[in-house]
């Protein structure tokens, strides 16, 4: 009978804890790669998220297409291994193409500097492929 009470709270605390191992964000969050390696992506900035519309980058040049679909400003920086790219603030409805080289084999984080956005969730995680054909 004690066995039912451990079990369940080891899983809780386990996963409380976050992912371990490689797929582990130095932040605790993890990156679950998902779909082929792309030079070119969608985001969607809203109260309080930053929609990727992809997980995985192909090394070399990236161009993401920003879109301030929220109500409220905000901006996008992206920083990683060799990366720190930013827009500008922007303005409900705005837009702007930010283009920066992606090295091979890093991870990526992509967050709104806007005061406080950060905390309130608008932050994300992306991996590059080790090489351009990977995830294909």
């Amino acid at each position: 009978m004690r066995w039912t009470v451990i079990a369940p709270a080891t899983l809780m605390l386990a996963s409380a804890c976050g992912a371990v191992g490689p797929a582990a964000a130095p932040t605790g969050r993890s990156v679950v790669a998902r779909g082929p390696a792309v030079s070119h992506a969608e985001v969607g900035l809203t109260e309080w998220r930053v929609g990727l519309g992809a997980s995985v980058f192909a090394p070399g040049p990236v161009e993401l297409h920003v879109t301030n679909a929220g109500s409220t400003a905000h901006d996008l920086v992206v920083t990683g291994p060799g990366v720190s790219a930013a827009t500008p603030v922007l303005p409900p409805g705005g837009t702007f193409t930010l283009r920066f080289t992606a090295v091979p084999g890093t991870r990526l984080t992509l967050l709104c500097t806007v005061t406080g956005h950060d905390h309130l969730g608008m932050r994300t995680d992306a991996v590059v492929a080790a090489s351009a054909d990977a995830g294909t």
